[in-house]
């Protein structure tokens, strides 16, 4: 289900490629939110942007 307080919004989210900030770049965005991803190494990062991605097309 997606949360109306959170559709529309954006979020930026600092250390997303993993861990704690992985995890919240995609709630957020299933949760309808446009997340901005930011990361250090490329790499982990593409990946993880692309996989958020999927995750809110999912969703919504």
């Amino acid at each position: 289900m997606i949360d109306p307080q959170l559709s529309g919004r954006v979020a930026l989210v600092t250390g997303a490629n993993q861990g704690i900030g992985a995890a919240v770049a995609v709630a957020l965005a299933a949760e309808g939110a446009a997340a901005l991803l930011t990361y250090k190494r490329w790499d982990p990062g593409a990946h993880q942007a692309r996989y958020v991605t999927a995750q809110r097309i999912q969703m919504s």
